[in-house]
């Protein structure tokens, strides 16, 4: 037996967030851990990684007790680990980054660092992009394949990967979970954190499943059932939205007409895009990440200059879902009502002399709280209390509160649960029903069908399409040779 955790507890301001959690992991397999937000699995990866104590419990390595203190025990027995959230240096190169954590000499030539982030690379099948670029200016997708090469640069003998496919494409993931499938059978022991029951079930071996902070459920993942593991997860059956088809009387409240950026770094810029958005509808933007994603929302909230023009509805305006909710949509320390009213309209509303009470402040916490199925110790939790899900709906709350005209909505469920995914595409779905407008950009493309009533595919800087929704095969094969840079009919 490789690692076998006995009893762990870890609370925070007496909220249990694991209470008595045991298992075990051998050498040369893999262990899907499912749950829904909030329910301990972020905490279970600090405790093997190092970067969380637990109040209580055991962990043995080879028969033999250890005590995981910080980062480097974790290191020295050759646990690595992928972040949910990456931990890249943003003005050191993708080379420098991988170099770094790879254990080369103090000061290695360029050509040394470039050719072992390439053959890397090459071994895994993921593309990191230019070896030379700033990892600042790398896309959220390309920062997280970049973060799991740092992490299997050096001796492995078990891999922790926390959501890694949060903000992958459907080839991205097919490659990603290929590589887990490799390092099971090289005699690897990987810990796949996921809310993606297929990728799971495809790529583990066994899964474990954590609501409120215990282990519920363990099973073999060959023949499990998904609705079985959803409803373990969450304690109920789950039933996706339905999309309405979109209304024939439409007022137009976007209007985009041969948007065009300047390059930047290492980005894509936008190349003449034309498309328009109407009350009622939902227009999704699929793609390969890095192919214009981020210039295309920067664009559209006023953060990046462009060429061409942008008519927005005047009535309420836009707001925005970012794409990175901890680098763009929040601040940490930040209590949850301060969060919810870091929008300026938002914040003229509830102090219209300045001053913004702590009772206003806490009123839009416990709403949140109420509406979202938010998991937090309470209303006046700081931001970095909670789960990677939970502060999305953070995000998420804060962004329909400003009953915007136009919404923006970049990876709208990274990290959440399937119940509270449905939870969200339901919010969406709803304040399109109510005459609203979105732009959906997400790499998901399960999403995109689902939601999108006309659906563009980026690619290197181009709108495709459009692919007029329900899609059927066709449209599917056709959005996934566009997505690969290929021609369509």
């Amino acid at each position: 037996m490789l690692l076998r955790a006995q009893s762990l507890r870890k609370a925070y301001n007496g909220r249990a967030a694991l209470a008595d959690v045991s298992f075990s992991l051998e050498a040369g397999t893999s262990l899907g851990l499912i749950g829904e937000n909030g329910a301990g699995k972020s905490t279970l990866v600090g405790i093997l990684s190092g970067t969380v104590q637990p109040d209580g419990g055991t962990l043995e390595w080879e028969g033999k007790n250890v005590h995981i203190r910080k980062p480097r025990d974790a290191a020295a027995l050759g646990i690595r680990v992928v972040p949910q959230h990456d931990s890249l240096i943003g003005r050191f190169t993708v080379a420098e980054n991988v170099a770094l954590a790879s254990g080369l000499p103090a000061f290695p030539r360029r050509a040394e660092m470039r050719a072992r982030v390439c053959a890397l690379a090459a071994e895994l099948g993921l593309d990191p992009g230019d070896p030379d670029a700033p990892c600042e200016s790398l896309s959220v997708g390309t920062r997280q394949r970049v973060e799991i090469l740092k992490a299997l640069s050096r001796p492995t003998r078990c891999l922790l990967l926390d959501e890694p496919t949060a903000v992958l494409t459907p080839a991205e993931v097919s490659d990603l979970l290929a590589v887990v499938r490799r390092l099971r059978e090289s005699g690897v022991a990987v810990v796949l954190v996921d809310h993606k029951l297929h990728e799971v079930i495809e790529a583990c071996t066994r899964v474990a499943v954590l609501r409120r902070g215990r282990l519920v459920k363990e099973l073999i993942t060959e023949g499990a059932d998904p609705a079985e593991l959803s409803r373990a997860m969450v304690g109920h059956a789950v039933e996706s939205p339905k999309r309405p088809p979109a209304p024939a009387q439409r007022k137009v409240l976007l209007e985009v007409q041969q948007l065009t950026t300047a390059r930047e770094g290492a980005g894509v810029p936008l190349d003449s895009m034309t498309f328009h958005v109407c009350s009622g509808e939902i227009v999704g933007f699929c793609g390969v990440d890095g192919n214009g994603q981020q210039e295309l929302v920067e664009a559209l909230v006023g953060l990046r200059s462009f060429a061409g023009s942008v008519r927005c509805d005047r009535t309420h305006g836009v707001a925005a879902i970012p794409p990175d909710r901890r680098a763009e949509g929040l601040l940490a320390g930040f209590s949850m009502g301060e969060n919810l009213h870091l929008d300026r309209i938002l914040l003229d509303r509830a102090a219209p002399r300045g001053w913004l009470p702590p009772s206003a402040l806490r009123d839009a916490a416990a709403a949140a709280i109420s509406r979202f199925a938010i998991r937090a110790p309470g209303p006046d939790a700081a931001a970095r209390e909670l789960s990677g899900g939970n502060q999305q709906k953070i995000v998420i709350a804060r962004a329909l509160a400003r009953q915007p005209s136009v919404l923006i909505a970049a990876n709208p469920t990274r990290g959440l649960d399937v119940d509270a995914a449905a939870s969200v595409h339901r919010e969406i779905l709803q304040f399109a029903g109510n005459g609203g407008g979105v732009v959906l950009v997400s790499p998901d493309l399960d999403e995109i069908a689902a939601l999108a009533h006309r659906v563009f595919v980026l690619s290197r800087g181009k709108a495709r399409g459009p692919f007029e929704a329900p899609l059927d095969e066709r449209a599917i094969a056709a959005i996934g040779t566009a997505m690969a840079g290929g021609e369509f009919e």
